[in-house]
């Protein structure tokens, strides 16, 4: 634990530092920095609200606006909305509203971690300075809330449904897990570890749940679920192509991409025949190479291997993954803290583990001093040390040899 607090400030700090240096080198914005930490606060929000007052009406999908999430985010827009409404003043009744939420989701963990942490015997000095370190100097949350990104959203849905799952609750979290799912997909591949704990009506709850909340948010934008789809489906397709854009890319954004295949640009300096080429063989690869490496080795692991293969795989293999979807790697993290507390407690050593915690202080920490000649690439070395940790989640078992099997169902939390 105190290792892993140690990184996040060495890192943090050290990124500070830099960021002075430049701004006092390059007196003029953007100091010599990434143009994108210099843009508009809540951009993303902001964008996406000015789309809600269209919800109904064919100029939604109109190209000059470009919607171009799964319908469901429509729930969350307009809820970010209301208060903006009862103001009358959108922008500052969304931006309360989404301050307001994200507060009230962190106070929430917060409480729940505080108290996994007393029922552990850690002193509550020690356990509100890990929070504080792992709050304030989280860089995946702050550049979430500088984008105005709902990804923090899907951050408490999945922490909800992980924690139903360490209680035992598989049908409340397989609920959760449907709904979180329908907002941005990546989080269906956590039906994995009901799969290999064989909880199947739970993965049918999921799926059942995951349609219906499509199937409801395109009824709601209408004028039918066909008519929707057909408007949404270019939009959606649109990430993908993004991601395997064959020109040249540039750095400002390239350096806040953590994604295999952003690293896989750099290296081949936006190689346009290989960028076309992986866009016609990467999502059949990933599934073909996924599935048998979850029968072969993956479900036979402890689910808290699972868990952390599953995440590392949300952030790592998409075509484009920014720096605010590293926010769920938390869920990992929390029970892997959990284990090297009881690990230290129980004196039984977990091969591994804290190379792992120390490792994971990267993505969650700041690195902006990661640049050579002016080119950053900082997006990059977050992708080593994830394509690490997925190394490291193969090869060793997360799970104190003196448990049971099922022990990773810790009750504490």
């Amino acid at each position: 634990m105190r290792t892993f607090q140690i990184v996040c400030v060495g890192l943090t700090a050290l990124s500070g530092l830099f960021v002075l240096w430049m701004a006092k080198a390059h007196r003029l914005p953007p100091h010599g920095l990434p143009s994108l930490v210099h843009n508009d606060w809540y951009s993303d929000l902001l964008t996406s609200l000015r789309l809600m007052p269209m919800v109904h009406d064919p100029a939604f999908f109109d190209p000059q606006f470009g919607w171009i999430y799964p319908a469901p985010c429509i729930f969350i827009y307009q809820a970010l909305l209301m208060p903006g409404i009862l103001m009358r003043h959108f922008t500052t009744g969304a931006i309360l509203m989404y301050w307001g939420a994200i507060c009230v989701g962190i106070g929430v963990i917060a409480s729940k971690v505080l108290g996994c942490l007393r029922r552990e015997g850690v002193r509550r000095r020690d356990s509100l300075g890990l929070l504080a370190t792992t709050t304030l100097l989280s860089w995946p949350l702050w550049f979430c809330i500088h984008q105005g990104n709902i990804e923090v959203f899907l951050l408490f849905g999945m922490a909800a449904s992980v924690w139903l799952m360490y209680r035992g609750r598989w049908m409340g979290a397989a609920a959760v897990l449907g709904f979180v799912a329908a907002l941005k997909l990546y989080p269906i591949l956590l039906l994995g570890i009901f799969l290999s704990q064989r909880k199947y009506k739970a993965v049918a709850l999921c799926v059942v749940v995951f349609v219906a909340t499509n199937l409801l948010s395109m009824q709601y934008i209408g004028p039918s679920v066909p008519a929707v789809w057909a408007h949404l489906a270019p939009g959606l397709a649109s990430f993908k192509q993004l991601g395997f854009y064959p020109g040249y890319f540039s750095r400002d954004y390239l350096c806040f991409d953590h994604a295999l295949v952003g690293l896989i640009r750099v290296l081949t300096s936006d190689n346009a025949w290989l960028m076309t080429f992986l866009s016609k063989v990467w999502v059949p690869a990933l599934a073909v190479c996924g599935t048998l490496a979850y029968a072969l080795h993956v479900r036979f692991q402890p689910v808290l291997n699972q868990l952390l293969f599953f995440v590392l795989a949300m952030v790592l293999l998409p075509p484009k993954s920014y720096d605010y979807t590293l926010l769920v790697l938390y869920v990992a993290w929390f029970p892997l803290l959990l284990l090297a507390i009881r690990s230290s407690a129980s004196g039984v050593r977990v091969p591994g583990l804290k190379a792992i915690l120390s490792i994971m202080a990267v993505p969650f920490s700041a690195t902006v001093f990661f640049q050579v000649g002016g080119v950053y690439f900082f997006g990059q070395v977050t992708c080593v040390a994830l394509l690490t940790l997925l190394v490291l989640s193969w090869k060793y078992p997360m799970t104190l040899s003196s448990l049971p099997e099922n022990g990773w169902r810790m009750r504490a939390i």
